[in-house]
């Protein structure tokens, strides 16, 4: 496995580092609200990582870097990017709380034991057709998709 890229921006340095304590990130995180989430100039100042580095963890790519069996836990976050999981099989529970995807979330017949999404907003929508999560799906909280949501 190659180890984790050089030009990776410090917030995901930080993930990376908390995903593997088994921890949330950011520490100290605030809870936005829905309306805060679809506020461009809210979204902007928050903290930000790359969908890239999410899957990264979830797929076990880099060398070194294991993920605590608590799972990928963020809370308050735009999440850049598409976060493309389709065919993946993620050992760990996710939990993108609160968060801002700006790109679509792809779990094409996908395996998970763990998803929520509760209180995030997704700008793009959900592609899930054939997904298989074990344990369950929340989307509540005030959960937004402005784009489609397929689950068949």
């Amino acid at each position: 496995m190659p180890p984790i890229p050089a030009n990776i921006p410090e917030n995901d340095r930080e993930l990376i580092k908390a995903v593997k304590r088994g921890e949330v990130w950011p520490r100290n995180f605030k809870e936005p609200s829905p309306e805060e989430l679809a506020d461009p100039a809210f979204v902007e100042k928050m903290p930000t990582l790359q969908a890239t580095t999410i899957r990264a963890l979830c797929l076990g790519t880099w060398d070194g870097v294991d993920v605590d069996p608590k799972g990928i836990y963020i809370v308050g976050a735009w999440i850049k990017g598409k976060l493309d999981l389709s065919f993946a099989a993620v050992r760990v529970p996710l939990k993108l709380m609160n968060c801002h995807f700006s790109g679509r979330i792809d779990i094409l017949r996908a395996k998970l034991p763990f998803l929520a999404l509760s209180g995030s907003r997704l700008e793009q929508g959900l592609k899930g057709d054939g997904v298989r999560i074990d344990g369950c799906l929340q989307c509540r909280n005030g959960f937004t998709a402005l784009g489609e949501i397929r689950l068949l």
